[in-house]
This record gives structure tokens, C-alpha cells and sequence, in this order.
């Protein structure tokens, strides 16, 4: 007999098993892609995002692509502390611009800044207990590849923020659009 003429033919089931086995592999990789180099999900550690985000909440960031910041936007970004944390602060201003607080309000390139973003409530009570929200500070320049940034919970972001530590290189951001994927139940 030719051996042309004569095929191996390939059962049926090895054939599904073979299809199913792939499909397997593609989605494994898709997930692996996914939360690697597209989005990233942590646990948050501490109080400084306070009420917006509090200690135990999972949040999920997408990585960051060099995207343009925007003030008041909610950043993940390298600990600036010396840990390899993941901090989640706000973008208060840009390369190029000024920024300071008097009195409890900021003030970016000699304007108030709309802070709508924080919780009316958490900012009186704040007041009421400490005697003020934001602390002052002078007039800072922020210089370009950098940003200023502050926690939403400003008693407690302060030492781990620019008002301490100065502000970031744009290069530390790990991750914009935070998503708030479970709540941290102990909470409540």
C-alpha cells in the first residue's frame, strides 16, 4: 500500500482535548498580560486616602502609560519612603506650576483650587479636631517631571507627602484610574 494513500487519522476526543488544552493556555496567558502589564491590583495600607479609600480596601489600578496628569487626579505611585509600598495620593499640581496653603485652602498658580473631590463632613470634623485641615506651607515651584501631591486625609498624609517629602518624579507613578474593587468590611 502507498503511504501516501494511508493517513494517520487523529481520533475525535484527541482532537477536543488538544482544542480545549489551548483554549486553556490562551486564557492563563490573557490573565497573566492582564494583571501584569495592563492592571494591577493592592491592598491599601493606612489611612492617608481617608475617607475616599481606607486601610484594607483592594483597589485596582491601571498602569501607568505616561498618560497626561491632571490635578486632582488619584495616582498610585513608588513609596517615597524607602519601602517598596504603594502609595495612593492625589495630583495637587503640575511641572510649572506654584502651589501653597493659607489658611486651610491651597492655592495653585495664585488660585484656589475646587478640592469638590474630598468629603465636606470628613474636612469639618478635621477642623474641629485638629484646629485646621491642611496645615499651611510657603509657595513651592514644581519643577518640570515632577508633580505636588497630598493624601485626601491631610493629618494623617502628611508625613508621607509632598509637604514632607517634596515632590515626585512624574517616573514614580505606577498607576492611574484607581478602581475600588472590595470595600474593607471591618469598617462598617
Amino acid at each position: 500500500m502507498d503511504m501516501e494513500k494511508r493517513k494517520l487519522k487523529i481520533p475525535e476526543y484527541i482532537k477536543q482535548i488538544f482544542v480545549c488544552l489551548s483554549l486553556i493556555v490562551l486564557i492563563l496567558m490573557g490573565n497573566y498580560l492582564y494583571q501584569n502589564y495592563f492592571f494591577k491590583e493592592f491592598t491599601v495600607v493606612g489611612e492617608e486616602m481617608a475617607p475616599l479609600l481606607n486601610n484594607g480596601d483592594v483597589v485596582r489600578i491601571s498602569l501607568y502609560k505616561n498618560e497626561t496628569l491632571k490635578r486632582g487626579q488619584l495616582v498610585a505611585m513608588q513609596a517615597r519612603d524607602g519601602t517598596e509600598d504603594i502609595w495612593v495620593r492625589r495630583v495637587i499640581a503640575l511641572p510649572g506650576d506654584t502651589v501653597q496653603c493659607i489658611d486651610n485652602v491651597l492655592y495653585v498658580n495664585g488660585e484656589p483650587v475646587d478640592e469638590s473631590y474630598l468629603d465636606e463632613w470628613f474636612v469639618e470634623r478635621t477642623i474641629e479636631e485638629y484646629g485646621y485641615f491642611t496645615n499651611d506651607f510657603n509657595q513651592v515651584y514644581v519643577e518640570e517631571g515632577y508633580f505636588f501631591y497630598l493624601g485626601d486625609n491631610r493629618i494623617e498624609s502628611d508625613p508621607k507627602d509632598a509637604r514632607s517629602l517634596g515632590y515626585a518624579a512624574e517616573e514614580s507613578i505606577i498607576g492611574v484610574d484607581l478602581t475600588l474593587i472590595q470595600e474593607n468590611k471591618a469598617l462598617e
